[in-house]
């Protein structure tokens, strides 16, 4: 398991977030039943729950979402926990809408791809990101996306996500 992180991302200010929806003038207006990115919580607003457990912090999402943060230069590895939100199990009819969701993670440093998940999905277990932040690097980008299929249900949970400042 990556470690804890020592800054976690809900408490920094993305400095882009593209949602699902569109955006007018910078602002998204996300769509239908999809929120902003939530903090600490599931894009429904519950707790942030991967493969049956449960974490404390975080960022919830709708796929397709890209959430981009400066790096600092203490910042020396990225760690997170991500995977499709099993909320969606306990709303009515969840175990016909879990067949839904296929989430894919992916980090891009300064625009190139410095990881990448497999296709994620309700029962699949979180995927482990630890990823080293070379010196230098301005832009890290956290995309929740489609694996192709399109985009329904695909509730996506980055949890105990954010930035190693110790070597």
């Amino acid at each position: 398991m990556p470690p804890m992180p020592d800054v976690v991302i809900g408490d920094l200010k993305p400095v882009r977030n593209v949602g699902f929806g569109h955006t007018y003038s910078g602002n998204v207006r996300y769509s239908g039943n999809t929120k902003p990115p939530q903090k600490d919580k599931s894009n429904l607003g519950q707790d942030l729950k991967i493969n049956r457990k449960i974490y404390q912090t975080g960022m919830g999402v709708h796929a397709p979402c890209a959430l981009m943060y400066e790096i600092k230069p203490d910042y020396k590895r990225f760690v997170a926990l991500a995977g499709a939100d099993e909320n969606l199990v306990s709303i009515s009819h969840g175990s016909n809408l879990s067949k839904y969701p296929s989430v894919v993670f992916k980090i891009f440093i300064d625009g190139k791809e410095s990881a990448t998940s497999p296709v994620m999905r309700v029962p699949s277990p979180a995927w482990r990101f630890d990823v080293e932040i070379p010196g230098g690097a301005r832009l890290i980008s956290l995309v929740a996306m489609d694996a192709g299929d399109g985009s329904r249900e695909d509730f996506a949970d980055w949890a105990n996500a954010g930035f190693i400042v110790r070597q």
